[in-house]
C-alpha cells in the first residue's frame, strides 16, 4: 500500500522511515530544516502519541541536534513559537512505544551515570583498556558498557517491575527535564536506580565484541523460545491424546503419560520424543488430521533438551 505524506509517496512504511532517517543524519545540526523536510516531519508529528504536549503553542521551526550526553546520536527538535524547545522521536509517530518500552527507555536514562562510572573505573588513568572478550586494546570511544548475562538489562527491568507488584502502566514515566527522552517519576526513579546498582553486573567490552556477544545472546534466546514453543505444542497434543477414549494406549503407557503431564516442568527428552513420535503422529492422523502437519513440524525441530 502506497503511503502519501505531505506530497511524498512511499511504497512502504520502511521506505518512509529510511527517508526520515536520511533527513536526520544529513541535515546540519542546529540549522532549521528546509521547508520540504519540515512539512514532512510536521505531517508525521500529527501521529505522535503526545502530539499536544510536543506542539505546545505551535512550531516555529524544526532542527536536528547532537545530544551532549550522546555525541554519537542525532535527534529532532521542535522550537515553538514562544521560544521553548523540546525533542521528539519520529519512530514514536510511526510505531508508538508500548507502556513496557516506555518504562525500559526511562530506566535506561536513569542509569546513565552508573554506566559512565563503570567505564571510568575500567579506564582509570589509562588512555587505553584491554577488552576481556577480544583481548584488543581500545580507546574510550571504542568500548561499550554491557550487562552480563543472565542479568541482562531487560531481565533486570522485568524483575524490578515484578517486585513492584503493580501494572506496567502504573509506573510513572514523564518527559526528561532536558527534553531528551523520558524519565521515571519519583519514587520509581530512586527505586530503580537502587535496584540496578545492587543487581547489575556490568562489564566493559569493545564495540565489536559487544556486537558478537549480543548476536550470540539473541540466538540463544531464539533457540530457547523455539524449545518452549515445541514443548508446549507437544504437551497439548499429549493431553488431547490422553483424553481420547480411543487413545489406544496400554494401562502402563497411560500411567506413564499421565505422570509426565502432571509435572509442569516436563519437557520430553530425546529418548521420549523418539518413543512418542510414531504413536502420537498415528493418533493425530486418525483423530486430528488437521493438526498432523503442526505436530510433525514440532518433531522435525529436533530441539535438544537439557533433561535428556
Amino acid at each position: 500500500m502506497v503511503i502519501r505524506v505531505a506530497g511524498h509517496m512511499f511504497p512502504t512504511k520502511r521506505a518512509l522511515t529510511e527517508h526520515i532517517r536520511r533527513i536526520l543524519w544529513t541535515s546540519a545540526p542546529g540549522i532549521p530544516l528546509c521547508s520540504e523536510d519540515e512539512a514532512l516531519l510536521c505531517a508525521i508529528l500529527e501521529f505522535h502519541p503526545h502530539r499536544t504536549e510536543k506542539l505546545g503553542v505551535g512550531i516555529r521551526h524544526l532542527t536536528t541536534e547532537i545530544p551532549a550526553r550522546f555525541p554519537h546520536q542525532r535527534c529532532f527538535w521542535i522550537t515553538r513559537n514562544d521560544g521553548s524547545r523540546i525533542d521528539f522521536s519520529y519512530l514514536e509517530c510511526l510505531r508508538p512505544s508500548s507502556p513496557l518500552q516506555a518504562v525500559q527507555d526511562a530506566c535506561r536514562q536513569a542509569i546513565v551515570d552508573q554506566i559512565l562510572a563503570t567505564k571510568e573505573r575500567a579506564f582509570g588513568m589509562r588512555e587505553r583498556y584491554r577488552c576481556p572478550v577480544s583481548g584488543t586494546s581500545c580507546q574510550w570511544h571504542e568500548v561499550h558498557v554491557d550487562h552480563q548475562p543472565p542479568a541482562t538489562f531487560v531481565r533486570l527491568v522485568d524483575e524490578w517491575i515484578q517486585g513492584l507488584g503493580c501494572a506496567v502502566a502504573a509506573i510513572g514515566v514523564e518527559a526528561a527535564p532536558d527534553g531528551l527522552g523520558r524519565q521515571l517519576a519519583i519514587p520509581w526513579y530512586d527505586q530503580w536506580r537502587a535496584y540496578h546498582y545492587a543487581h547489575a553486573d556490568l562489564w566493559v567490552i569493545s564495540i565489536a565484541a559487544h556486537i558478537i556477544v549480543t548476536r550470540e545472546r539473541l540466538q540463544k534466546e531464539k533457540k530457547r523460545a523455539m524449545s518452549l514453543h515445541t514443548t508446549t505444542v507437544l504437551r497439548m497434543a499429549c493431553a488431547l491424546w490422553s483424553c481420547d477414549p480411543a487413545h489406544g494406549m496400554t494401562p502402563a503407557q497411560m500411567a506413564w503419560l499421565t505422570a509426565r503431564l502432571a509435572d509442569p516442568d516436563w519437557r520430553p527428552s530425546a529418548r521420549e520424543r523418539a518413543a512418542l513420535q510414531p504413536v502420537l503422529l498415528g493418533w493425530c492422523a486418525r483423530a486430528h488430521p488437521q493438526s498432523l502437519a503442526l505436530i510433525e513440524q514440532q518433531f522435525a525441530q529436533g530441539v535438544p533438551n537439557a533433561r535428556s
